[in-house]
């Protein structure tokens, strides 16, 4: 289930998600965001992955925005970084702390985390 911008943004703002203002620019949103996944990944993938993770749906946003803007190895670390910790934030926001829907989560954000540590340096914009 994708989300409208201005509910990606919404949820990012009461979820208290670092880097949120990245949200604010509609065009760059559209031009760089396209939900949970490589953009290399098929469509109906990254829908898929998508709508089984809404709740790491803004984290990814913010993600995808941070890596269109690029920069150097201590900056991806940083956006991946972020990415863990929105993921975990949102979680938190959404279930609780103490919640086996968080746990999971959690798990999933990790998860994330290592394959973009693993495979995100070929959409990196390096500069």
């Amino acid at each position: 289930m994708a989300m409208t911008i201005a509910a990606v943004r919404e949820f990012a703002a009461a979820a208290k998600l670092k880097k949120r203002e990245l949200l604010d620019d509609d065009d760059a949103v559209l031009r760089d965001c396209n939900g949970i996944g490589a953009a290399w990944f098929p469509a109906w993938l990254r829908r898929a992955i998508s709508a089984m993770h809404p709740v790491l749906y803004a984290a990814s946003f913010i993600h995808d925005r941070e890596y269109a803007i690029g920069g150097g190895a201590p900056a991806r670390l940083a956006a991946d970084w972020r990415f863990l910790r929105n993921g975990i934030a949102s979680g938190i926001f959404c279930y609780g702390f103490f919640s086996v829907r968080n746990a999971i989560t959690v798990m999933e954000s990790l998860r994330f985390f290592f394959c973009l540590r693993l495979g995100g340096s070929f959409a990196w914009r390096r500069k």
